[in-house]
């Protein structure tokens, strides 16, 4: 049994687009099961030899963008239906949300609140400011981080949901990727075993399942806001996922099997890997000149293809507030070959002085899997005559990632996360 990723829509936007499996060079076509949280599929690899080995292998293109609630405080009901309420249970050795201490700061943080989502909002910001953050070898629960002030992504997550499960808000676990190569892209494709991920997802009368990440990014994280570098692989109420003392989180990887043999016992073992790897991915930044000449302010935009695909149709534009700025016609860029750049010269009219105003490049392109849009931004500072000053923020609306799982049935071990 293997776990895989699947569509995930509402609190994340995730679309497969394309998935294929293979034992060893034979393409076949398992059945796909799925739940509310998970989708896997099982395989049978049939009789194997002494000294050999099977490959099951998995490809998954995957098109994930960012999703952002706007949340009224004053909308969100009081009414959890019953279907939720299953996810303010303890979890013993992970959601301790019945442990006394767990439960006086629960109370002591959300104090006379009754809005869900305002008392949501004061547990993520406390977990934020309880917690150091620190990476962890192996996973903790919530009371180990209660207890530690200290932890990663998963002490961050276990946290936030016993505290929010204490106060009786339902919240979920999401186990995934963290696909940072997008803020930095070293190397083309990056090994699944570096990158996993977790953050929550919890229940608000009326909008239904919004996320929660307290550590992303550092020191800041997201209240009901997704970037498109979250790759989600499953969701768990946190049932079965300790096993033996330790936390097991369900997801792509994940795998488990039966086997039977004739004569005399073998030896088994189950190795895996994956890369997750850009296909279609374009990567916008803008600087400019140091100072404004004639009332005017170049600006360069830098069109990046950081993607595995060669695209085709790129139209340039820039939009600003037309108060202070006056920006040109938008530019076409006939094709861009995979890993290639190209920097484009727009003339900007400045009206005025100018103080923290947003300068937007967007950038539409064609793929082999359609047309989408990425954006880079800039802060402007000015004062005629002066430099002027900014910071880039580099920010893309899609991304298409081709995930290469790999299992080779050898061994008796189980990989976990």
């Amino acid at each position: 049994m293997i776990y895989l990723f699947d569509n995930i829509s509402g609190w994340a936007n995730q679309q497969i687009l394309s998935e294929r499996i293979y034992v060893d060079e034979t393409q076949i076509s398992p059945t796909i099961s799925r739940t509310e949280d998970n989708s896997w599929t099982t395989v049978s690899v049939g009789d194997i030899s002494e000294g050999s080995s099977k490959t099951i292998s998995v490809t998954q293109t995957l098109k994930v963008s960012a999703v952002e609630f706007s949340i009224n405080p004053s909308a969100v009901g009081t009414y959890f239906p019953p279907d939720v309420q299953t996810y303010t249970s303890p979890i013993s050795g992970l959601f301790e949300s019945d442990n006394p201490a767990i439960q006086a700061l629960a109370n002591q943080i959300v104090g006379n609140e009754t809005n869900p989502y305002l008392k949501a909002k004061r547990i993520f910001e406390n977990v934020i400011a309880y917690l150091q953050y620190e990476r962890q070898t192996e996973e903790h629960s919530a009371l180990w981080a209660y207890n530690s002030k200290k932890g990663d992504c998963t002490e961050f997550s276990n946290m936030f949901i016993a505290l929010a499960r204490a106060v009786g808000i339902p919240v979920k676990a999401v186990s995934g990727f963290g696909y940072l190569p997008l803020y930095s892209l070293a190397s083309a494709s990056t090994s699944v075993t570096g990158i996993g991920h977790a953050w929550a997802i919890a229940y608000l009368p009326n909008y239904g399942w919004v996320p929660v990440d307290a550590v992303w990014p550092e020191g800041v994280g997201s209240f009901g806001e997704l970037d498109y570098d979250h790759i989600v692989g499953a969701t768990t109420s946190g049932n079965d996922v300790v096993k033996n003392g330790r936390i097991y989180w369900p997801g792509p990887g994940d795998t488990s099997y039966t086997w039977t043999y004739v004569g005399t016992r073998p030896t088994v073992n189950l190795t895996w890997g994956g890369q997750i790897a850009p296909e279609v991915f374009i990567e916008p930044t803008l600087s400019t000149a140091s100072v404004v000449q004639d009332s005017i302010l170049k600006f360069y935009v830098t069109v990046k293809n950081s993607g595995r695909q060669n695209v085709t149709n790129l139209q340039v534009e820039l939009s600003a507030d037309n108060t202070y700025f006056e920006v040109p016609a938008a530019q076409s860029i006939s094709s861009l070959a995979a890993g290639n750049n190209q920097v484009l010269t727009f003339d900007v009219k400045v009206k005025g002085g100018v103080e923290n105003s947003t300068v937007t490049a967007h950038v539409t392109y064609d793929s082999s899997y359609g047309t989408f849009i990425a954006e880079g931004q800039r802060t402007v500072n000015i004062t005629i005559g002066a430099p002027s000053e900014g910071a880039s923020n580099m920010m893309l609306l899609a991304l298409i990632g081709v995930v290469i799982g790999l299992v080779v049935v050898v061994a008796i071990a189980l990989l976990r996360r």
